[in-house]
């Protein structure tokens, strides 16, 4: 195996997680893909997140009812661990391997409405890394006595709700008709390399237990 590429705040990427936790449901499950399914993948990342913001949605109530116990720590550090980690990895897959492609079978399609969604959605990733590093510092705050503050996790998880939105919809859908065999082999090894792992695993969404 590689080395691991590093992650935005200079932790070593790796595998995801899917242990379970009690208390708060932190949601670690989710559909299994592999690089042969690159578009499959990227859909098991989508349900990833959102498990990740439901967890967040959960928060404040846990926190009012239970302050800062180890529950609420762990759940957080599986957040935090998700948006460090994974996160860039996914938005890379995108940026750096989907969507080019994409746009430019959409334009020699004359397809504006999906090139034009596609831009929208490469767009929307440096907003959000910018407000999950916002909504970060808030949450590593909480072992320190810091307040969560509703306003900005709504704000946070209603941005990437939108976001998957329309990445799930108009452009996976375009992906999946438009994509070739070849280009396919290529996003899914591209996203292997990414994460440091063989193109013929299967075993891509297991983190190591925190």
């Amino acid at each position: 195996m590689s080395s691991p590429a590093w992650g935005r705040h200079g932790r070593a990427l790796a595998l995801e997680d899917n242990s379970a936790m009690t208390g708060i449901d932190i949601g670690l499950g989710g559909p299994a893909a592999s690089p042969d399914d690159p578009l499959g993948w990227i859909e098991a990342c989508h349900a990833r997140i959102e498990a990740r913001l439901a967890t967040l949605e959960r928060l404040q109530a846990h926190h009012a009812a239970q302050g800062a116990d180890a529950t609420l720590a762990r759940a957080i550090a599986s957040i935090v661990r998700y948006f460090d980690e994974a996160a860039p990895n996914h938005h890379a897959d995108e940026d750096v391997d989907l969507f080019p492609r994409l746009r430019r079978h959409a334009l020699a399609r004359g397809e504006a409405s999906v090139a034009a969604a596609v831009d929208e959605a490469a767009a929307a990733h440096g907003p959000l890394e910018a407000g999950w590093d916002d909504l970060r510092a808030d949450l590593l705050g909480i072992a320190a006595g810091g307040a969560l503050d509703p306003a900005r996790i709504e704000a946070f998880v209603a941005a990437y709700r939108a976001h998957l939105g329309l990445e799930t919809g108009s452009i996976l859908e375009a992906a999946r008709r438009w994509l070739g065999e070849e280009e396919r082999r290529d996003i899914g090894a591209a996203m292997a390399k990414r994460r440091g792992i063989g193109t013929s695993g299967s075993a891509v969404f297991i983190y190591p237990r925190a």
